[in-house]
């Protein structure tokens, strides 16, 4: 429907092509995967430039859009701080066993907070893969709550991190092993696609929380496993059945049984989306074509 004059809302990707037809600017938040293809850039002749609150073009056809001249712009850092502030929180509901109290508790099983499955931050060691501006923000975040905080980051040097306060890490499989809480803030490459195997998750404190808490990737409208973690979720369950405390991931492997799950699904914060907006409305359409 029309928001403002002037600003229509797409709800319906089945129809995008016909919602499409008169729009000069299209703004694309979370979507599948190349969802706005050349058919969908075709159909709309007015087309002037493609916006994404956020960063990563996955849910653009870059090649299309370059091929029909029709800029792509993104928005940097207009959802950091939400991203970060979200990645703490889901390490303190899985320190604190929220999911698996709430529910216990809503049955009358007040005896489930002498569980003693909860424990603190304050004191152990965060290892956050990726220093990129969210992983620093976290970082940050973390060492705010008395958290000890250790980084890998294949961009930065030894001197750089331990520059920022954190204990460096040459490679994260030490850092797997090492950290009480783990976050992986990278995107979505060919170097990083799998990047947690089998191997280095039975490596793993039983004790430890690992998070991916960064956007799915999807095709056809369906999340795509394999961010960052090499096995699909049906071979997980007798890897981490009773190996960790918790974990907070994509799709797939909230569902595994033995964990204390908790699903990345929540719902950007509205200051995150006026600021992406305003950055995408802001932003000159001619630069930011390519990645």
């Amino acid at each position: 429907g029309e928001l403002t004059p002037g600003i229509q809302l797409i709800l319906d990707a089945v129809h995008v092509e016909e919602e499409m037809k008169d729009a000069d600017a299209l703004i694309v938040r979370a979507a599948p995967a190349k969802i706005v293809n050349k058919a969908v850039m075709e159909a709309a002749p007015r087309l002037k430039v493609i916006g994404r609150t956020g960063v990563g073009y996955d849910s653009v056809d870059v090649d299309a859009a370059t091929e029909l001249g029709i800029p792509v712009v993104i928005t940097p850092g207009a959802n950091n701080r939400a991203v970060a502030e979200h990645s703490l929180t889901l390490m303190l509901a899985l320190s604190k066993n929220l999911v698996e109290a709430q529910v216990e508790a809503s049955k009358g099983n007040w005896a489930i907070r002498d569980a003693h499955k909860q424990f603190e931050l304050y004191g152990k060691k965060a290892g956050i893969i990726g220093l990129g501006r969210i992983g620093r923000d976290t970082a940050s975040l973390c060492t705010g709550i008395g958290m000890k905080v250790a980084g890998y980051d294949p961009f930065l040097t030894k001197e750089q991190i331990e520059g920022m306060g954190y204990e460096y890490y040459a490679n994260y499989e030490d850092l797997l092993k090492d950290c009480d809480v783990i976050s992986i803030h990278v995107p979505l490459t060919k170097e990083t696609e799998n990047m947690v195997s089998a191997k280095q998750l039975k490596e793993m404190k039983n004790t430890a929380i690992i998070m991916t808490p960064t956007r799915e990737n999807s095709e056809a409208g369906r999340p795509r496993w394999g961010r960052p973690f090499s096995a699909p979720p049906q071979r997980m369950p007798p890897l981490c059945k009773g190996r960790w405390h918790g974990a907070a991931v994509t799709e797939g492997l909230s569902t595994i049984d033995g964990l204390n799950p908790l699903r990345r699904c929540a719902p950007a914060p509205l200051d995150a989306i006026k600021g992406s907006l305003i950055r995408c409305g802001g932003m000159r359409a001619d630069r930011g074509v390519r990645p």
